[in-house]
């Protein structure tokens, strides 16, 4: 070899069973001193649907008639529950009225008969007080004064009946349960069960009969 030539490596042969040498890795960097903190990330935006404008411009009155309309469904509602409490309280005041009209009108004695009639139209209707008298004409009354007859009526029980989308707070049907007492000349009573179907109707602070129904 002259001066001149530059020497050329030579691959050593592997030798059976050796393993060939990793490669060697780069070490790490050590991370240069005095650096500040990271710089700050940007806040991540949310992914939600978010309206435009143009879909805002009937999305907002959207919302405000729904919240309108829950409000009307609501001041409804509370409107018919306070009509319906207004209705069953005036059927619960008539009742006792009905059964009082009733037990009078539906007795009678033969020697108080003129008399009781004349009382008890104070307890219907002009126009009902008309109807009932009549079932007491001239021949009816004489026949019950001449067989002493007498009629004691007992009302059991009362309750307003139900009237759906009839209810009203001016007239109401109660229904009677009642036991009617009739004798004649004295002699013992026969106990004769009875219902009947009062409607009452009012006027001003009273409770009138305006129809008896027996059945």
């Amino acid at each position: 070899m002259t001066t001149e030539q530059t020497p050329t490596s030579v691959r050593r042969r592997r030798i059976a069973g050796e393993r060939s040498r990793p490669a060697e890795q780069p070490e790490p960097k050590p991370a240069p001193t005095g650096s500040g903190p990271p710089p700050p990330r940007d806040p991540e935006r949310p992914t939600g649907w978010r309206p435009d404008r143009p879909t805002l411009a009937w999305f907002v009155p959207l919302c405000v008639l729904a919240v309108v309309a829950a409000g009307l469904v609501g001041w409804l509602g509370v409107s018919e529950w306070r009509a319906d409490d207004l209705d069953a309280a005036a059927r619960d005041d008539a009742v006792a009225p009905a059964g009082q009209a009733a037990e009078a009108l539906l007795s009678f004695r033969y020697d108080t008969l003129e008399r009781e009639l004349e009382s008890e139209r104070a307890l219907m209707t002009d126009s009902y007080a008309e109807e009932f008298l009549n079932v007491f004409p001239n021949a009816a009354k004489k026949l019950t004064t001449q067989t002493q007859a007498t009629v004691e009526s007992t009302v059991l029980a009362a309750a307003p009946m139900e009237c759906g989308a009839e209810c009203s707070a001016d007239s109401v049907d109660v229904l009677l349960y009642l036991n009617s007492e009739a004798a004649v000349r004295g002699d013992v009573p026969d106990v004769n069960p009875n219902r009947a179907v009062v409607t009452m109707s009012k006027d001003g602070d009273r409770w009138l009969v305006d129809g008896i129904e027996l059945f």
